[in-house]
This record gives structure tokens, sequence and C-alpha cells, in this order.
């Protein structure tokens, strides 16, 4: 059912994602949703924004790129592949609950993307960046990247990513020593 939701949040936003959404993408019989999620759509989505959050974080620990350039290049992939498999109708689950009018669950966003802009500033610090450099250029990049993303989606076009992109590691080069 997280694995539903992560998908439905990305494709439809807070608003379209109702149990009854995430029953009928994941199979999953109407009362194992109660069972797994008593308190509801605001349990469901804040344990939503935790995995996909993690997974995240988890990918960007497993990375050892060798120069901030390719460090860029692999967090974007990610984004980059997001959009490719959904034909641009996808997007990102934290961001689509983070800008969503629910206070509940978007407090939990406001976390991820916290360790979020730590993780890639220590990404970037494994790269080549110094510290203060990698701490600025983290929570741009999660910003650049999820408004291309947005921008991306509403004009069914990867040229707005890839142009962000290219921005991004433009930014890195010329911050290295």
């Amino acid at each position: 059912m997280i694995a539903a939701a992560t998908r439905l949040l990305a494709r439809e936003g807070l608003e379209g994602t109702s149990f009854s959404t995430v029953l009928a993408e994941s199979g999953a019989p109407r009362g194992s949703i109660y069972h797994h999620f008593p308190k509801g759509k605001d349990q469901l989505v804040r344990e939503t924004v935790e995995v996909v959050g993690s997974r995240f974080v988890t990918y960007l620990d497993s990375l050892a790129p060798s120069t901030p350039l390719d460090a860029v290049r692999e967090v974007t992939a990610v984004w980059r592949n997001v959009l490719e498999t959904s034909q641009v109708t996808s997007g990102c689950a934290i961001a689509a609950v983070a800008v969503a009018g629910d206070r509940g669950p978007r407090t939990a966003t406001g976390e991820v993307f916290i360790v979020w802009q730590a993780s890639i500033s220590a990404l970037l610090q494994r790269s080549g960046l110094n510290k203060p450099s990698s701490d600025a250029i983290a929570p741009m990049m999660i910003a650049a990247i999820e408004g291309a993303l947005v921008i991306s989606r509403a004009q069914e076009s990867l040229i707005p990513f890839d142009s962000v992109v290219a921005q991004l590691e433009r930014l890195v080069m010329i911050e290295l020593p």
C-alpha cells in the first residue's frame, strides 16, 4: 500500500490519493488499509513520506561519485528516470505532499527535505566540494530539481528538467577549488 501511495502521490498529488485509489492501485483488500493505518489517510501519507524520504537517503548514501559533476548526474538521474518511465506524468511524492494544504502530513515533508539536504551536502563533499559550498548547493539542488519536475510535467517535456540539470552541473564545476 505504501508503494501504491507513493505512485499515486507522485502522479495525482495528495488530493487525488485516497484510500479507494490506494486500494485500487495496490490490489489490497479494503479491511487491510484500516488495519495497517488505523489513524486514516494522514497516517498512510506520513508513513509513505517517511519511506520515500529514507529510500532516497539510502540511495544517496550508496553513491561514491569521483567528482561533483558525477554527484549531480547521479542525483538527477533518479528523477529523470521518474519522468521518463512515467512519460512525464509523475514527479516527487514528497513535493506533492509538501504543497498540499493539510498541515499534518506536510510537516513530515519538511523533515525529509532537511535530511535530503544533509545527505546531498555530504555526497557533494565526498565528491570533492568543500562544506560551505556543499551546504549552500544542497537546498538549491533540491529546489531546482523539484521545480524542474513540476515544469517538465506541466510542459510534458524533458527539456526543462535537462536544462536545470545542465545549470546544476555548471554550478558545481564553478565551485571546485
